[in-house]
């Protein structure tokens, strides 16, 4: 099963570091792929979850692409990822339960209602500690050390 770090975060929320490159950096330098929110402002690519924070470049992106979930946050960076092919892993929704990523897998918000072809969000601290059932192709969490240890059986 793929652990996926949310926006970086490997031991609980960090809002302070969240989505900045260095901290995507260091979840990557630990071995994790990083789900990112990705939104195009004035035509330049920046990461932000409700606001465009840190600017970065296509270099920067396409050097980390095989680690990045992205999570298109605005019309633009969706269609700017669209263009690309297949280059990068990708998907856009806004309040629905599943959406489907551009390499055919599908992200799901539904934690009850999912199989291997998934990724599921376990967010919080109880959702590890209560969630017995991962069947899933991948999970994307805050909790990374933590979610591992379970895996592990520690």
């Amino acid at each position: 099963m793929k652990i996926i770090s949310h926006r970086g975060n490997l031991e609980g929320l960090t809002p302070s570091r969240e989505n900045s490159p260095s901290f995507i950096d260091e979840a990557i330098d630990h071995g994790y792929d990083v789900e990112v929110d990705l939104r195009i402002e004035a035509g330049l690519l920046f990461f932000g979850h409700d606001e465009p924070q840190y600017e970065i470049n296509e270099k920067w992106l396409y050097q980390r692409r095989k680690s990045l979930w992205i999570h298109a946050k605005d019309y633009e960076a969706f269609f700017w990822l669209h263009n690309k092919g297949d280059t990068y892993q990708y998907f856009w929704h806004s309040k629905d339960e599943y959406t489907i990523i551009s390499n055919g897998l599908i992200w799901c918000h539904d934690i009850k209602n999912h199989n291997e072809k998934c990724i599921i969000p376990l967010l919080s601290d109880k959702q590890i500690e209560e969630h017995n059932r991962i069947e899933a192709y991948g999970v994307c969490t805050d909790y990374v050390f933590k979610l591992e240890k379970k895996l592990k059986g520690e």
